[in-house]
């Protein structure tokens, strides 16, 4: 019956592969239908502009990964007409470091570098400061596909290595002779 918690009391519990056998659904029915529960999820939603990033921030109490699953209905926002959305030209770099926050930046051409700077040393700091760690992983989200940004932590610092695709489409522009897109890198 997955009508019923894999296990009571706990707000996110694994699904075994005998749970999913049970229940006699596949795994992209038992998607579906965790992303028809977020439909309900309230977060609120605040933006920060920082050397002309956005970071657009929603928190809730604890609820924050499955609302980050619909990205297209929970986390493209625009909170006026005149504001940028948190989609941009090149996508959207994604994070869930805790159970109740989502982080969402617009990566638009010359600022690539300040919005992927800007939202991982935030991300690092609400992992390593909440005790509902998630992730602080970064990923990037563009028309409907979702890939992970490969991030190595050192002392002294981060490295963060963009997709291929997200590169290839950085190659396009800069075939385009935008000479914009090179402030900054």
């Amino acid at each position: 019956d997955t009508n019923k918690p894999a296990s009571s009391g706990v707000l996110y519990d694994l699904v075994s592969k005998e749970t999913i056998i049970d229940w006699k659904k596949n795994t992209n029915e038992l998607f579906n239908l965790a992303l028809q529960n977020c439909d309900g999820v309230k977060m609120q939603a605040l933006r920060d502009c920082k050397d002309e990033v956005d970071v657009f921030m929603f928190y809730s109490t604890n609820d924050s990964a499955s609302f980050a699953c619909n990205f297209e209905k929970n986390c493209i926002v625009q909170f006026s007409s005149d504001e940028n959305s948190s989609y941009g030209e090149f996508g959207s770099i994604l994070a869930v470091p805790n159970l109740g926050s989502v982080f969402v930046t617009p990566l638009n051409k010359g600022l690539i570098n300040k919005a992927i700077a800007q939202i991982a040393e935030k991300t690092i700091r609400f992992y390593n400061d909440d005790p509902g760690k998630i992730s602080y992983k970064l990923f990037w989200y563009y028309k409907n596909e979702w890939k992970t940004l490969e991030m190595h932590l050192q002392n002294d610092g981060i490295i963060i290595y963009l997709p291929n695709s997200l590169v290839d489409l950085i190659r396009i522009s800069l075939e385009n002779n935008d000479p914009i897109f090179l402030k900054g890198i």
